[in-house]
């Protein structure tokens, strides 16, 4: 029970509705990232450039998964508990493999 003038999931800085609308706004950024990769890429690699389309689209769709998952997980406990830590790492890892593969293909000029 909270008291008045409290937030009732804790003042613990998680706010849940914030969290969880940042990770969506990422996914969509994420797959307008593929669409443009699709894109640019096209001249270049032909149907091969539907690989990085899909591989960062999975990608926006696990993150969106996991960030829902994630929100549920927050409102149900309703306690100031760290979060689990597995979403962030996932997108920093997606994040920088993406990167890289950007990188190959800018130093190639293929």
């Amino acid at each position: 029970m909270s008291l008045p003038g409290q937030h009732p999931l804790g003042e613990s800085g998680l706010h849940p509705e914030r969290t969880a609308l940042a990770w969506r706004r990422l996914a969509l950024v994420l797959l307008g990232l593929a669409i443009a990769s699709t894109r640019l890429l096209w001249p270049r690699l032909d149907a091969w450039a539907l690989v990085p389309t899909l591989a960062i689209a999975v990608v926006a769709a696990l993150l969106l998964a996991g960030s829902h998952r994630r929100y549920l997980a927050q409102v149900r406990t309703v306690t100031t508990t760290a979060a689990d830590g597995r979403l962030p790492l996932f997108a920093a890892i997606a994040a920088t493999v993406i990167a890289v593969l950007w990188l190959v293909v800018v130093a190639t000029g293929r």
